[in-house]
């Protein structure tokens, strides 16, 4: 096989910026278990002293410290907030999902239903499994805070959202006539790492 010179080299600096990335990951991974850990002290403290979780001053205050025009560290900030706030409502005796009961039925365009579907499982720490392209504005909400997609298939999911069907084992249902249905509520932060996307 003839290798030209300029892939082998751009091969190579793939390789090394992907070794790159992944320490920058591993960096980023530590810096967030300790702004978990730091974020449930917090919140005990809060609950002690009767503090709500969100405050609004403060958010205020870490804000200024940016400049007006820096919209990538403002977006990174608002997401720092809700994940450091999710970590500071998390307790031992929280359950990973509960079911709510007589289902909570939304009805409206597929665009918006899939949207609002998207949004109740989609929080930092969340795979979202599929093994068949997902409708663009179910993508949009699973993303909007933070879940990651993975083209795959898992055994043991924490909750199951179905496509186009409904049944006994769906936690969240869409219909093709424009309903959402919603028998599960995620519970913790904690609790749901694993959601299943049936068709």
């Amino acid at each position: 096989m003839i290798h030209f010179i300029g892939k082998i080299n751009s091969e190579n600096e793939l390789g090394d910026l992907r070794t790159l990335l992944l320490q920058n990951s591993s960096e980023i991974i530590t810096l967030f278990r300790q702004r978990a850990e730091l974020a449930k002290r917090i919140g005990v403290i809060k609950r002690e002293l009767g503090l709500p979780s969100r405050i609004r001053e403060r958010e205020t205050e870490v804000l200024k410290e940016l400049d007006e025009s820096d919209y990538f560290g403002r977006s990174i900030l608002l997401s720092l907030f809700e994940f450091t706030i999710a970590n500071e409502e998390v307790t031992d005796n929280l359950p990973a999902s509960r079911n709510i009961g007589e289902p909570v039925r939304i009805r409206g365009t597929q665009d918006s239903i899939q949207f609002i579907a998207g949004l109740l499982i989609s929080r930092p720490g969340i795979e979202v499994y599929s093994t068949v392209e997902l409708p663009e504005h179910l993508k949009e909400g699973i993303q909007a805070y933070g879940s990651h997609i993975v083209h795959g298939e898992t055994d043991q999911p924490d909750l199951r959202v179905c496509l186009w069907k409904k049944d006994s084992n769906c936690d969240i249902a869409i219909s093709r006539d424009g309903e959402l249905s919603v028998f599960t509520l995620p519970g913790s932060i904690a609790g749901v790492t694993k959601v299943k996307i049936d068709l």
